[in-house]
């Protein structure tokens, strides 16, 4: 049974419902309202203008702001008189965000959370912002002033708000009307190889900041890109060393933070996001296949076992986050004094001080994020061991601290992308048990809608009432789709087939002026509650939806041969092509699907299931060819009845025997049946 945070007994309109970062403003003084269809009802009756805040139960400026202003008697009185206040927490509702930062966008203003919009009384945004403090400083209005002053302006100039709120809704309509072009060709990719080039921090890796965020799809598409510009593999290898060493890295219990507020990857931004941490090991799993790097490993197998050990629910599924703020401040968890290191460690206190960054005056805030970025790399083996002794006595004594608190939501979306990462990592490792922890969370999160043609948003007790996102039935189906790769089960392949059809049902967007434009809404047709649905292939902090229904056609092409799923790939890729190529990191996963579909190689094995020793062969190819650092490597399941427009249907294996063939386009290899032999042969990255 999934439990929750305690609900408060005292408390606005928040207090019945179950999101975690609703129920922390359960007891402001502000009449909050959950986004609801009673809530906008009041707001068009009322006449008064909407305050939409939106954010999440990690967030630390989310907690701030409510410090200082939600809290705060005299606001509260304000925002009663003045406004219809709806709170929205953004993972539970991401089309609903999605929205409103783009409506953000529209004015200029750069976006994240808490997002702050003032809406006309039927949700058109007309003025917004992020962080505002409770009196003007540093450049940023007093909230209190913008209540009133927002008030006044929609008493004085209705006209003018309605028409300024109107033009920006007609523009989010433009947003998402995307035109059917020219797919991505290889020159594009040669192109964009060099502007992802362009923008790396040759330095300190990582994408041009601060604040530097992983940009995951970034790095792993400058990744498949390296064979094009022979300065990526550097950029990403560094960028992948500066953040295993640093202090966006947690160096005791396993995981990364949200993203680095400096320049070096010191300084995290201290909360931990289940997206996050799946994104990244997966990329560096795809990183290790090729380096072997000891330290990737490391940090694949520690930040595993910190989501298993703090995220993970005991029927399956994994929890959402971890708080930046604990024991009344940010990062308080994490961060260190010299005299408590000597206090924990006594004799190796000095050697670990040394090793990671832990001084008398601190690096933050008179404390010490714990990093080893002046090093750069693992020490020698003797004192590696050291230091493990010391890290898990330090492990210890942080855990009789006010711990974080955690957010209980069990997300499909997030969820898919650590089933994908934990099925990935299990593969290249050869760990059964990462394996078992992501089916059961697939079996967990499959069960989230009340059919299985539908998901739901959230696991919960009982099925959701409420529609998946599009993005939970794309990370979903890719999840599926990398399990049946993996373990040759053909119920996942079933499944992520039946799911295909119900996207494709529900989720379509009409195209009137463009036929061949092929789009998916973020929100199904059943959900009618907001002034525009969202269409994007943009990556977000987690990989679009839209993009990623793109790769998952493709690779069900491949799985079953079916040209419907080659054609649906090709007609999304054509309609974003123009605005990938325009911002490549942010069209990253489309892009990398694209240069899928054009370049894969099938790793098709085929064996005489009746001899014991065929059999042991073709687990022996199987192991090699899932391990492969091969980008554009696809297994075909032993188990899969090859359609006849695969270039190796008809292949027989040896007699008694089992082998594969490495298939490009319509040409496949001579069969090989030496597991040494593929290895060499994918590694190289040439089917001969």
């Amino acid at each position: 049974m999934l439990t929750l945070m305690t609900k408060p007994t005292e408390s606005n309109q928040l207090s019945t419902e179950s999101s975690p970062y609703l129920l922390q403003h359960a007891k402001n003084p502000v009449n909050w309202r959950a986004w609801n269809d009673q809530a906008l009802l009041e707001a068009k009756t009322s006449g008064k203008p909407i305050l939409l805040s939106i954010g999440y139960s990690a967030c630390h400026w989310c907690h701030v702001m409510a410090r200082e202003c939600f809290e705060n008697q005299e606001i509260a009185a304000l925002l009663n008189q003045h406004c219809i206040n709806i709170k929205v927490d953004r993972e539970e509702r991401p089309d609903i965000d999605a929205i409103y930062q783009s409506a953000l966008a529209l004015m200029g203003v750069q976006g994240g959370w808490p997002l702050t919009m003032f809406c006309t009384p039927d949700t058109k945004p007309f003025w917004g912002g992020t962080y505002f403090p409770p009196k003007a400083r540093s450049g940023h209005p007093g909230f209190a002033d913008l209540i009133s002053k927002i008030s006044e302006l929609l008493l004085t100039n209705p006209e003018d708000v309605h028409n300024h709120a109107q033009a920006i809704l007609d523009s989010l309509g433009k947003l998402s009307s995307p035109t059917a072009g020219s797919g991505l060709n290889d020159s594009d990719m040669e192109t964009i190889a060099d502007d992802l080039t362009g923008q790396f921090d040759p330095k300190d890796g990582g994408f041009y900041g601060p604040p530097k965020f992983p940009m995951v799809p970034a790095l792993s598409l400058a990744w498949r890109l390296t064979s094009r510009n022979s300065h990526l593999e550097r950029l990403v290898l560094l960028t992948a060393d500066k953040m295993a060493m640093g202090g966006i890295y947690d160096h005791l219990g396993g995981g990364f933070a949200r993203y680095a507020v400096d320049r070096t990857w010191l300084i995290p931004h201290f909360e931990k996001m289940l997206y996050d941490n799946a994104q990244l090991i997966e990329f560096y799993v795809l990183i290790w296949k090729h380096t072997q790097n000891a330290l990737h490993r490391t940090r694949i197998e520690e930040t595993i076992a910190w989501a298993v050990r703090e995220l993970r629910h005991e029927g399956g599924g994994f929890f959402a986050a971890l708080d930046a703020d604990s024991d009344g401040g940010e990062g308080n968890f994490y961060l260190w004094s010299l005299e408590e290191i000597l206090e924990s460690l006594g004799v190796t206190a000095t050697l670990f001080a040394k090793e990671y960054d832990v001084t008398p005056t601190g690096n933050w805030e008179s404390r010490s994020i714990l990093n080893r970025l002046r090093r750069g790399k693992p020490a020698d083996l003797n004192t590696e061991r050291t230091l493990v002794t010391a890290k898990t006595k330090l492990l210890a004594a942080r855990a009789t601290r006010p711990r974080p608190k955690r957010d209980e939501k069990i997300l499909v979306d997030w969820n898919g992308l650590m089933i994908a990462a934990l099925t990935r990592a299990a593969a290249a490792f050869g760990r059964d048990d990462w394996l078992n922890h992501a089916e059961q969370a697939y079996a967990a999160a499959a069960a989230s809608g009340p059919t299985n043609l539908k998901l739901g948003h959230l696991v919960q007790t009982q099925p959701s009432a409420q529609d998946g996102f599009l993005e939970d039935y794309a990370a979903m189906i890719r999840a599926a789709t990398i399990l049946y790769e993996t373990t040759g089960k053909p119920t996942y392949l079933a499944q992520a087939e039946v799911w295909i059809v119900y996207v494709d049902d529900y989720f379509s967007a009409p195209h009137a002026k463009d036929s061949n434009a092929k789009s998916y809404y973020q929100s199904s047709s059943i959900t009618k509650d907001t002034i525009t649905k969202p269409i994007s292939a943009y990556d977000q902090p987690t990989p679009s939806g839209t993009s990623m229904m793109a790769e998952n056609f493709a690779r069900l092409y491949f799985f079953t041969g079916k040209n419907k799923y080659q054609e649906s790939a090709l007609s999304l890729i054509e309609t974003f092509a123009e605005t990938a190529r325009r911002s490549p990191p942010s069209h990253a996963t489309l892009i990398s699907a694209a240069d899928f579909l054009e370049h894969a190689v099938q790793v098709v094995i085929v064996c005489d299931a009746e001899e014991v020793l065929a059999v042991q062969r073709r687990d022996e190819l199987l192991k090699i060819a899932l391990a492969s650092p091969n980008t554009d490597c696809i297994i075909i399941p032993p188990s899969n009845s090859l359609s006849p427009s695969n270039p190796a249907y008809g292949k027989r294996p040896p007699i008694g025997g089992a082998a594969a063939y490495i298939c490009r386009g319509k040409i496949c290899s001579l069969p090989i049946d030496n597991p040494t032999k593929l290895a060499s042969v994918l590694k190289k990255n040439i089917a001969d």
